[in-house]
């Protein structure tokens, strides 16, 4: 009979072990990944190719279909699935603190899809989630930065301000004319360069 301590066992071999990640906090991801889009026969399926074993531990699919398969495992919501597999990731230190916090408020609001730019504390701690119609936007604390914000799906690029964040994510050509413009002039009273990055 299967037990919670079967689980996590196997949690924390899957985070372990190699599974074509480079760092602790990206194998975290991308088992959450796997368990958020219920993606454990594609990742069998991958880990299994004559190139996927190069990259994988040979446990990897054992375990992985022993969490699609386990009943108690499946028992759980997504949000717990997912509160679950980090609290073992913190733990076993796969994920810094920072790490862990914002993780466990982007599964709290399902933003699966940014899992990945969360996941350490490079671009700063979550603070807050703005929601406006259907964009999503981060004001984040860093460290050595500051407050920034970001866009949800979107991280590649870094706002100062939450208005030029919210004005990119409606109209990114109007926004880019605007920055372009007020950026040439260093005189100008609403000059704040942005940066691209």
């Amino acid at each position: 009979m299967e037990t919670k301590n079967n689980i996590y066992d196997v949690i924390i071999g899957l985070l372990s072990g190699e599974m074509n990640r480079s760092n602790s906090a990206s194998r975290v991801t991308y088992l959450l990944s796997i368990v958020w889009n219920g993606e454990y026969d594609k990742a069998i399926e991958h880990a299994s190719t004559e190139n996927g074993k190069l990259y994988y531990d040979s446990q990897f699919v054992n375990r992985i279909k022993f969490l699609k398969d386990s009943l108690l495992w499946n028992q759980f919501s997504l949000i717990e699935k997912g509160n679950y597999i980090i609290s073992c990731a913190k733990e076993y230190s796969f994920l810094s603190n920072t790490g862990y916090e914002n993780l466990k408020i982007l599964i709290r609001e399902k933003l699966f899809n940014d899992f990945d730019s969360f996941d350490d504390n490079f671009r700063g701690e979550i603070k807050e989630i703005i929601k406006i119609n259907d964009g999503v936007f981060f004001k984040i604390l860093h460290e050595k930065e500051g407050v920034k914000y970001f866009i949800s799906n979107n991280t590649s690029i870094v706002f100062h301000k939450l208005e030029h964040a919210i004005l990119h994510y409606f109209s990114p050509t109007y926004f880019s004319a605007m920055i372009a413009l007020v950026n040439s002039d260093e005189k100008s009273p609403v000059y704040d360069k942005v940066i691209i990055g």
